[in-house]
């Protein structure tokens, strides 16, 4: 048999030219997706007459006016397009909500983008969701989290508020990163106590470590938007403390739209992007589309799940894969799950039978053993890594700097290093010692569970009065601290630069850390990258770990970027997914 795959047919009738734009809209998408449809897509005007042709080797979509009689189409979805609220719909579309059409010429993009993302959600490609998180300090923003819950409710959000939503008994910090980690957008409520608050900034990171979009609103301008900046969040500045205006609103609404759209664009994208990475049979093809058909012999359909799996997400893939020669799989990314769910996964892969669960995490792993049969096999090489990390998010002017690939990275290394049953090192900062800590919390190694990982936190008692909450909250068992250096007897003074070079010594060479590999990102400097820690570290450790791979990521800063340059290494990559590879 020859090979076979799912098509798309779009069909317009009786709609104005206007609407064609979304073909382009569509095809641009399906690109950022990785998603190569192009030539299974069509898009047919000439439908007057409704000879449309709906077998079932193709999913249709019929884009429709208020007037067109749809009763005689089967096997498609419709979606009426109206140009006015009020208009009247057919008799047979009238149980349909329809899409209301904006044709003024500044609208008319927007109308394009918001209908294509209605067929994305009919095709399956995108999830049709509208969650959203609030995050706020009780003591300091309750009214206005209220207000804003209310009117988002009243707009069809599902919107997390603490207070309306975990119940008495329930371990809530599970429940709340359940929720962020399903959410699409995540609403910060900035106050004086907002970034001082343990459980705000628990509930900040794991948002950003999920990669759920932050939308940060305050009412002090100039200073909140360089933490907006910092942190790489939406900012919006609001006029009043306790109310949002209908105009803010509106405001608010807008970009939470645009933003949903992205975050799913990205996270899928990011999971279809581990796979092509995939070095494993060349039969397996990523789908949520089309099903490559060979004869009798099985392959397999990689579907990708966005968010937490849920039996609507199986369902859905179950009803689309009618081949029984295929194997189907699902993909989720498990990175930043909370322990809850993995308990309703494991129930969902026993109850849901013929479509297994895969983690992105142990994606190769897993689809060797779980579709194609091959056996596990022993490592070759059993030792454990041990890695040193130097990091810091650069000043904010660095050109290379990208705040997400630091997370990424940071996020990746520490998963690798503990499921490995490794060690990782790093010197204490404060923006990376959160990102570490939650992800040991979520992989379930916290306080309560008395077990921790490997993982060496060093910090010089030279900064012991500004430790952030992080640090301070951060295993006592793990936590190495390092004496004061440098008195100055006259002055009374200590040297910030001598009690850092010792807890660096302390770190690469005293104690005696056999590395086998170092991760070099980001690095703050005032005038050249030589002034930096991350500089001065590298030098230190290249001394005295010959035989240990230098890893350098230029886009995290200009600091790696010179070091690969004077250098001239080769070890530095783009793709994270080649990391754990190097470990």
């Amino acid at each position: 048999m020859k090979n076979s795959q799912m098509n798309i047919k779009i069909y317009s009738v009786s709609l104005p030219v206007c609407v064609l734009g979304v073909k382009e809209v569509l095809l641009r998408k399906l690109n950022t997706l990785r998603l190569d449809l192009g030539k299974n897509l069509s898009f047919s005007t000439d439908n007057t007459n409704l000879n449309i042709d709906m077998g079932c080797a193709a999913k249709h979509i019929v884009l429709c006016s208020s007037k067109t009689d749809v009763s005689s189409i089967k096997n498609a979805q419709i979606i009426p397009v109206i140009f006015d609220k009020d208009e009247e719909l057919h008799d047979s579309i009238k149980h349909i909500n329809a899409f209301v059409y904006n044709k003024r010429r500044k609208h008319k993009d927007s109308s394009n983008e918001q209908l294509c993302n209605v067929i994305l959600e009919k095709l399956g490609i995108i999830r049709n969701t509208k969650n959203v998180f609030i995050s706020y300090k009780r003591e300091d923003t309750s009214k206005l989290a209220n207000k804003i819950w209310k009117r988002l409710v009243i707009e069809g959000y599902a919107v997390f508020l603490d207070k309306k939503k975990i119940d008495i008994g329930v371990d809530f910090m599970d429940r709340i990163r359940y929720a962020i980690a399903d959410a699409d957008v995540f609403i910060l409520l900035d106050s004086p106590g907002y970034f001082s608050s343990v459980y705000t900034k628990k509930e900040m990171y794991a948002a950003c470590l999920s990669r759920v979009p932050i939308i940060m609103l305050t009412q002090e301008k100039a200073e909140n938007a360089e933490k907006a900046e910092k942190y790489d969040f939406v900012y919006q500045y609001l006029k009043s403390n306790d109310t949002v205006s209908d105009e803010e609103f509106q405001c608010l609404i807008k970009r939470i739209r645009e933003i949903q759209e992205q975050t799913h664009i990205y996270r899928l994208s990011k999971i279809r992007t581990k796979f092509k990475g995939f070095e494993g049979n060349k039969e397996i093809q990523l789908s949520n589309l089309y099903i490559p058909n060979k004869g009798d012999r099985k392959i397999c359909s990689i579907h990708a799940i966005y968010g937490i799996p849920k039996t609507t997400d199986l369902e859905a893939i179950q009803k689309d894969e009618l081949n029984p020669n295929v194997k189907v799989a699902a993909i989720y990314d498990d990175l930043c799950l909370p322990k809850s769910c993995y308990e309703h996964v494991e129930w969902l892969n026993n109850e849901m039978r013929g479509i297994e669960l895969v983690k992105m995490s142990n994606m190769q792993e897993e689809i060797d053993q779980k579709l194609l049969g091959h056996k596990k096999e022993k490592n070759k090489n059993s030792s454990r890594p041990c890695v040193f990390l130097s990091a810091s998010v650069p000043n904010a002017d660095d050109g290379n700097y990208d705040y997400l690939k630091i997370h990424d990275i940071v996020v990746t290394l520490t998963y690798e290093v503990i499921k490995r049953g490794g060690t990782l090192v790093f010197g204490g900062h404060p923006t990376i010692t959160p990102i570490i800590q939650n992800v040991m919390e979520i992989m379930g190694y916290d306080r309560q569970s008395g077990i921790y990982p490997d993982i060496r936190l060093y910090q010089s008692k030279y900064f012991k009065e500004e430790y952030q909450l992080e640090v301070k909250l951060f295993p006592e068992e793990l936590l190495h601290e390092t004496e004061i250096r440098g008195e100055n007897v006259e002055t009374g003074e200590n040297s910030k630069m001598a009690s850092l070079k010792y807890m660096r010594t302390r770190m690469i060479i005293d104690d005696g850390i056999k590395f086998t590999s170092a991760v070099f990102l980001g690095g703050k400097y005032e005038i050249t990258p030589k002034d930096s820690g991350v500089w001065e570290e590298y030098e230190m450790f290249k001394m005295h770990h010959k035989n240990a791979r230098c890893l350098f990521f230029e886009k995290t800063g200009n600091v790696p970027k010179f070091l690969k340059d004077e250098e001239n290494s080769e070890c530095e990559f783009d793709s994270i997914e080649k990391l754990p590879d190097l470990l």
